[in-house]
């Protein structure tokens, strides 16, 4: 409903919405309620990245892929993953494929890519999961790195299961950890210098 998407949009224009509010607000603006069950989307997941280096909301001067919308909620947290090395969409004809449900192998390397660019050193060994080569190559160094530091978990039978879909309960669970490992000196690392938000 109009009413839903304009309580959503005077949360992810505030910038001292908090995570929480910014997930709810992504949600309700699509007409979802907030269940923890539920799967995220590439878009949904890197909006909420984004939202821990200050990404807020706005309509781009331009698509930043075939398949993200300029006014779509995730467009700045996506033209962000891109200029940051983040996220580069798909490799299938300039897309990015924001509406895709994200799988765990995927989550963690934007995870990883993001705190490389934080240079947030992880401290624990890698860990060796029972499935790791069903991980993709690309996924591979992430998946052990942030397992080992206790970002992301594995089942009972030490399997990472990279290609499952997260579910918001996990990225929380992720995002809440990541956050706990970046500097507290507040500063946006906007690579626009304020151009698009």
């Amino acid at each position: 409903s109009q009413a839903n998407i304009t309580a959503a949009e005077a949360v992810l224009y505030d910038q001292n919405a908090t995570l929480e509010q910014v997930e709810a607000a992504i949600l309700l603006a699509k007409g979802q309620t907030v269940e923890i069950s539920a799967n995220l989307t590439r878009g949904e997941f890197i909006e909420m990245l984004g939202a821990l280096d200050g990404v807020t909301a706005s309509v781009l001067p331009f698509e930043p892929f075939m398949d993200v919308k300029a006014y779509a909620s995730y467009a700045s947290a996506v033209l962000w993953a891109q200029m940051n090395s983040i996220a580069q969409g798909t490799g299938e004809g300039g897309t990015f494929a924001p509406d895709q449900q994200i799988t765990r192998q995927e989550a963690a390397a934007f995870v990883y890519r993001f705190l490389n660019r934080k240079d947030v050193s992880l401290t624990a060994a890698p860990a060796e999961v029972y499935d790791a080569d069903a991980v993709a190559p690309y996924a591979q160094e992430a998946v052990a790195a942030l397992v080992g530091q206790g970002i992301f978990s594995t089942d009972t039978g030490n399997c990472f299961q990279p290609k499952a879909a997260l579910t918001k309960a996990e990225a929380e669970t992720i995002l809440t950890a990541v956050q706990a490992l970046l500097p507290a000196d507040g500063e946006s690392t906007d690579p626009t210098g304020g151009m698009f938000w």
